[in-house]
């Protein structure tokens, strides 16, 4: 795993890891990395796993939502806005600046 910060080493390791990778902080290809990872490593303990390990676009899993409000979330203008406002309050001092 990259980082070691998914460790595998059973069964229920396996079922912890996908539960918390989409709610992970890495970039998405380096959690399409662990996720390749958490599925091949799940095949070799042979854990009886309904679905695989994905790299998620990231949005609040605990709301259930509409095909629009996901393809919102995944879009650039979505993503260029919360980099935005991220950076705004990171420098409160800093005025907001939409082109």
């Amino acid at each position: 795993m990259p980082n070691k910060s998914f460790p595998c080493n059973d069964c229920a390791h396996i079922r912890a890891a996908k539960a918390y990778l989409g709610r992970s902080k890495f970039s998405n290809s380096t959690k399409k990395k662990i996720a390749a990872c958490i599925n091949r490593r799940a095949k070799l303990l042979k854990c009886n796993v309904s679905k695989k390990a994905k790299a998620f676009v990231e949005y609040p899993k605990f709301i259930s939502l509409s095909y629009e409000e996901k393809k919102l979330y995944s879009s650039e203008i979505f993503k260029e806005t919360k980099h935005i406002v991220d950076e705004s309050i990171k420098t409160p001092e800093k005025d907001l600046v939409f082109d």
